[in-house]
This record gives structure tokens, sequence and C-alpha cells, in this order.
């Protein structure tokens, strides 16, 4: 993005002005060589944090920064099955091949995800065509029909959030998408913060 230019340009800019000035720049996981062309830019080696560490939501990202001791924090080991709501309302679910799923996913997610010998099978485009989800696991659909991406299952987590939010959660016999309240723990803030138009 031509935005790490003006960032890079920016900091340039102030730390002319005022060397001890402090930076830091995030972005996603990349190709090795994009984030070699940003370390030349920056000047610092990145640093590859993974917000799993301290949320229920696998969110790997790279950091480059010149603030001292920036390093990744401690496991706390959060589980999506530790912050998600119990008491959900499944009426109007759609039952097929013995699960409930939200009726917001379109008939193409569901058929993503089928129940083989008592165990959810959600296809993937491996080779062995589909991975189990188990209670607690995060599952996306969005991409029902890709021949690459289809049915993707993070053990334990969710997938990383993005605008569409189209993850969902598995559990006892339910795939469903998140509450609020669920995206609200999952970025790590309290819960109602997006209450009264606040925006994650």
């Amino acid at each position: 993005s031509l935005l790490l230019f003006e960032f890079t340009r920016i900091v340039s800019e102030v730390r002319a002005r005022n060397p001890g000035a402090m930076f830091m720049l995030e972005n996603v996981a990349m190709k090795k060589d994009w984030e070699a062309a940003i370390t030349e830019t920056m000047g610092v080696q990145p640093i590859h944090i993974n917000s799993k560490l301290v949320s229920a939501q696998n969110r790997p990202r790279t950091y480059w920064t010149n603030i001292p001791e920036v390093k990744p924090p401690a496991d706390r080991g959060i589980k999506l099955a530790d912050i998600i709501e119990r008491d959900i309302d499944t009426t109007g679910f759609v039952e097929r091949g013995g699960l409930l799923f939200d009726p917001h996913l379109t008939q193409a997610a569901m058929e993503l995800v089928t129940v083989v010998d008592g165990k959810i099978h959600v296809k993937q485009a491996t080779k062995t065509g589909y991975i189990v989800a188990e209670d607690g696991d995060g599952i996306n659909l969005a991409f029902p029909t890709s021949r690459t991406r289809r049915g993707r299952v993070v053990k334990g987590k969710s997938n990383t959030l993005d605008c569409s939010c189209e993850g969902c959660v598995c559990y006892d016999g339910v795939i469903r998408k998140f509450t609020v309240t669920e995206l609200e723990r999952l970025q790590t803030l309290p819960d109602g913060y997006t209450n009264g138009g606040g925006a994650l």
C-alpha cells in the first residue's frame, strides 16, 4: 500500500525535528520479500506477535517499532469456548444433517458442513478434503464456492476477524455467527463497548 510511504515520510519528518520520537507500524503476516522491503524502509527488525496469545482470536501480525522491549506477551491460554455466550436463542435456525445452522449463512455455506460417523466434517480444498470441527472451534464459511479456500477450521480459536464478520463458532451441535458481545471479547474489548454507536 502507498500508505506505507506516507507513514515513513511522516516518521522521517517527525524524527528530523525530534530524533527520540517513537513509532510503530503494524501489518498482517506477509510474503518474506514484502516484509524485507518494509524492514529496509523502516530500518528496524520486525517483531511477530499473534493476538491468540491474549485472546481467543488467531490474528498473526508483524510490527516494526523503535519502542524498546516490545516482545510477544505470555500465552494466557484463552480459548474460544471461554468467551462464547451459551444462552443463544436458536429459534429460526436451520436444521440440516443433525446440526443447527445460523439462518444468516448461505445454503452453499451450510453445504460445506456434514456429519459423518458422528463427527462434524468441514469441506476443505486439501488432500483429505475436510477437517473435523469440534466444540469450541472457529469455522470460516465465507467462500463456499472457492476452489482453494472453501471452509476453514481454527482449533480452539476464531479466525481473524474482518469487516465481513463471516466467522462462525461450532458448539453443542450449532454452527452460528458470533454475537456482538463475542466480537467485543475477541477484540479484547469490554462487554458493551460498542453500545451507543461505538465501533470496533
